[in-house]
């Protein structure tokens, strides 16, 4: 069987011009065009995504509640996620992402405006079966426009560009209310809440260019393959929702523990988050140099390894520099690893298999964050944040050596008999 190849984008899709695009930091207009996307969708959810916990302590909830609402949104994008895989390949990806970028909008305005409980955990499960098209949909289309030479450079693009959305976002989030309260009267729950409509009308933005988005479509089957064949799958899928499940314990609750359990006001965490990120965008545009010199399976496990070591001094110092130090080291290597994680699995299945990889994928990652979240809000009033946090810890770094032991030897393509 010869090797695989990447699917021809160069007459069909219009995002291959000469041969000079397959060196490693030439792209095509149709990434571009995705990437411009990707910028409207990432900075207005990760506004959203910052304020929501702290609009809902404003409203008097506690951890129980909010994290039965973060694990019904993961719950949403597990069950949604092959159902996505299958509307993807049936209306293509273009289509697909439109439908997303219309629907996670509006469903995120109803978040901010709906004041029942049981609703917003409704509304959260139907959020999170909505965002699924994203998750699903993007390997698979950064994938198609990008080539075997640049594709974790694209990967690392993308994740830089959500990455430096945050740096805008985190100010954006820390200040809104405050920038609102100056045209509108308002308790701080309800700038908060503004402010969080304004998110999602950014999010509805991403429509523009994502319409004249062109994308070479595999062929529809109406069958999909309900476990994954792959041996490769196999090995990287385990260990990929064990550290999902560690980063799940510890994300929904981020910023309600920097605001609750350090007291820092609503501006110093949205700084705080802004500086993270910009550190963390180097590091993700630095990594594919880190992947192509000492190895992308090495380069993530180590980065892994040092975010879990990150996350216990993060928990441990009571020195705000040493402890500012600590998420700063965090973020930057926990998003390290993410590009190189999509290389590994987008680069060692078949083309066809992408988006089923993909979905399955997606499909333990949000299952893993459901159970960590709803696992969080059990135990977190209970025991505090420190042992949760590095019980975390332990987990993330027992997880990155399986992941190593795993996949060590079989390199970013496997062979015809591994296949």
């Amino acid at each position: 069987m010869p090797a695989i190849q990447e699917p021809k984008i160069i007459e069909e899709a219009g995002n291959v011009r000469s041969p000079a695009v397959f060196s490693s930091f030439k792209f095509g207009v149709q990434f571009w065009k995705f990437l411009i996307a990707s910028l409207f969708f990432d900075l207005g959810m990760f506004v959203f995504a910052f304020l929501y916990n702290l609009y809902l302590l404003d409203r008097g909830m506690t951890e129980k509640t909010m994290g039965w609402i973060a694990a019904a949104m993961s719950l949403g994008t597990m069950l949604a996620t092959f159902p996505a895989g299958v509307l993807a390949r049936k209306i293509g990806f273009r289509n697909a992402l439109l439908c997303c970028l219309t629907l996670v909008p509006i469903i995120s305005a109803a978040r901010a405006v709906v004041q029942s409980d049981a609703a917003l955990v409704l509304l959260a499960l139907a959020g999170g079966a909505v965002f699924s098209i994203w998750a699903v949909c993007l390997p698979p289309t950064v994938a198609r426009l990008t080539t075997d030479h640049n594709r974790s450079v694209g990967f690392s693009l993308i994740f830089a560009l959500g990455i430096g959305s945050g740096i805008i976002g985190g100010y954006l989030g820390g200040h809104l209310p405050s920038w609102l309260a100056h045209i509108q009267q308002g308790s701080p729950a309800t700038l908060k809440q503004s402010s969080l409509l304004l998110a999602s009308a950014f999010v509805l933005m991403g429509v523009v260019p994502c319409s004249r988005l062109a994308i070479l479509e595999e062929p529809f089957h109406q069958t999909i393959n309900v476990r994954p064949t792959s041996p490769y799958l196999r090995r990287f899928l385990p260990p990929v929702t064990a550290w999902s499940f560690a980063l799940g314990i510890l994300s929904p609750f981020l910023a309600v523990y920097l605001t609750k359990n350090l007291h820092l006001e609503l501006p110093q965490v949205g700084t705080m988050f802004s500086l993270s990120q910009f550190l963390q965008m180097l590091s993700v545009l630095l990594a594919p140099r880190l992947f192509r010199r000492h190895g992308t399976l090495f380069t993530v496990t180590l980065s892994q390894i040092v975010t879990a070591v990150s996350l216990v001094g993060f928990v441990s110092f009571s020195a705000k520099p040493w402890m500012l130090a600590s998420f700063a080291a965090m973020s930057l290597f926990q998003y390290m690893n993410e590009p190189g994680l999509y290389t590994l699995l987008m680069s060692n299945v078949r083309p066809e298999e992408q988006s089923g990889a993909s979905a399955w994928n997606f499909f333990l990652v949000c299952g893993a964050q459901t159970v960590a979240a709803l696992t969080a809000a059990a135990v977190i009033p209970r025991l505090g944040y420190f042992p949760v946090l590095i019980s975390s810890a332990v987990l993330m770094t027992t997880s990155a050596l399986v992941l190593y032991l795993c996949l060590r030897g079989h390199g970013l393509k496997l062979s015809e008999s591994q296949l």
